[in-house]
């Protein structure tokens, strides 16, 4: 009985999508945490619109940001009167150490709009899978599945942008003394 339990736990997760998430740590040597943590703060301030809105925590003693952003959305597929145009949000996180950070990228949240019908595409927190596992009752199956696929599709792309530019502006050894 105890492994039928612990196969099922097993297989459970395999058959059931996760929620989004991005995460690496990313060797930076020859920079202490207090150099990589005041970078992490100029890439978001040069990132978001507003850093003071988007960062939520600025540890100065555990050199660790966290913020909240959003991009909008716009789905790469059409459906007369379905209201996915909206914005996905997510939660960033980074930490940094002595020659290293790590960054998180997660709680991926698509927010629709209304259509002229009064229904909302909201499908809420995306999935990495090809079926929508979530909670949402916008519209039916078909619609959440394929704007969760579509959302996550442009996801991904957001991340690698985003990680990119992360990567680029947390090796500069010291902003403060760039020559110009």
């Amino acid at each position: 009985m105890k492994n039928t339990f612990l196969l099922f736990i097993l297989f459970s997760g395999l058959l059931f999508s996760q929620e989004l998430k991005f995460e690496e740590v990313v060797q930076a040597e020859g920079l202490s945490a207090k150099q990589l943590y005041d970078n992490a703060i100029l890439w978001a301030a040069n990132n978001y619109k507003s850093s003071n809105d988007v960062i939520q925590v600025k540890d100065s003693e555990n050199f660790i940001i966290l913020g909240k952003g959003s991009y909008k959305y716009k789905p790469d597929f059409f459906m007369a009167h379905v209201p996915a145009i909206g914005w996905i949000r997510h939660t960033f996180k980074i930490s940094c150490k002595d020659g290293r950070y790590k960054y998180e990228i997660y709680d991926f949240e698509h927010e629709g709009s209304n259509n002229s019908y009064g229904q909302n595409g909201t499908i809420g927190i995306l999935n990495d899978g090809e079926k929508y596992t979530g909670s949402s009752k916008a519209l039916d199956k078909g619609y959440r599945n394929r704007t969760n696929r579509d959302a996550v599709k442009q996801s991904k792309q957001f991340v690698e942008l985003t990680v990119s530019s992360l990567k680029k502006d947390m090796i500069k050894a010291n902003h403060k003394n760039e020559n110009w």
